[in-house]
């Protein structure tokens, strides 16, 4: 497990990043609505206070593909071999969470 800590944790610097920078790549006016208005959730329902941040969505999507069938919690061992192998061949899901991003913002 202390493999995929070091992974997630490593990706820390570039978030902080993109977020100090989120003003001068964003428009204006999405800007004030993200900053100002609260659209930085994504909302899977009309229910009040049942909106989701984008980078949990885009994690529970991801966690969700390692909890099925030919996963990593499901007939594999989470070996650092296995762990390397499996994020190697997630790049497809590289595209959807860019969506998913541009969208939020």
């Amino acid at each position: 497990m202390p493999v995929v800590i070091f992974l997630y944790t490593k990706c820390g610097p570039l978030y902080l990043m993109d977020m100090y920078s989120l003003k001068e790549k964003t428009n204006p006016t999405k800007y004030r609505s993200f900053t100002d208005g609260g659209r930085f959730a994504i909302k899977r329902s009309d229910k009040f206070w049942y909106g989701t941040w984008s980078g949990m969505v885009i994690e529970k999507s991801l966690m969700r593909t390692m909890k099925t069938v030919g996963g990593l919690t499901r007939g594999r061992g989470v070996q650092e071999s296995v762990l390397s192998r499996w994020i190697m061949r997630m790049s497809f899901s590289h595209n959807i969470c860019d969506v998913v991003e541009n969208f939020s913002i």
